[in-house]
């Protein structure tokens, strides 16, 4: 289903925007697990004109960037990852982003990678690194 005919079932009323309370009915855009103020979070990001309705190309245009970023981000995370094991241990992550940021210094490196390691145990988990 493209992003149009979702935009369209969610807009309930059919007024061509989508309020906090169709967002949170149907959840196509979120998870159905996730909590309201997850939910809620999710609709105010994307709301970026603040009047508090979802029009089409607000919410196009924060998909389509999410789109990006994540095809960015994989192309990044298969050179830190190289065994592809969804974890990236100190030494894959240097070698990954030497060759990908050859500018970046060892330090700034380290300052990556710690930024990451949330438990300090030596490897980044994807989804950990993706958020």
């Amino acid at each position: 289903m493209d992003i149009e005919r979702k935009f369209q079932s969610v807009d309930q009323n059919d007024d061509g925007v989508i309020d906090l309370s169709e967002w949170n009915q149907t959840r196509i855009f979120v998870s159905a697990e996730a909590s309201e103020k997850s939910v809620g979070t999710k609709f105010t990001s994307y709301d970026t004109n603040n009047d508090g309705h979802l029009h089409f190309m607000e919410l196009y245009t924060n998909i389509r960037a999410n789109q990006i970023r994540w095809t960015n981000f994989e192309r990044l995370w298969e050179e830190i990852d190289p065994t592809s094991d969804l974890w990236s241990f100190y030494s894959e992550a240097v070698e990954g982003f030497q060759r990908v940021h050859p500018d970046l210094t060892q330090a700034q490196i380290e300052a990556l990678f710690n930024a990451y390691d949330m438990n300090a145990d030596g490897k980044i988990w994807k989804l950990d690194m993706w958020v």
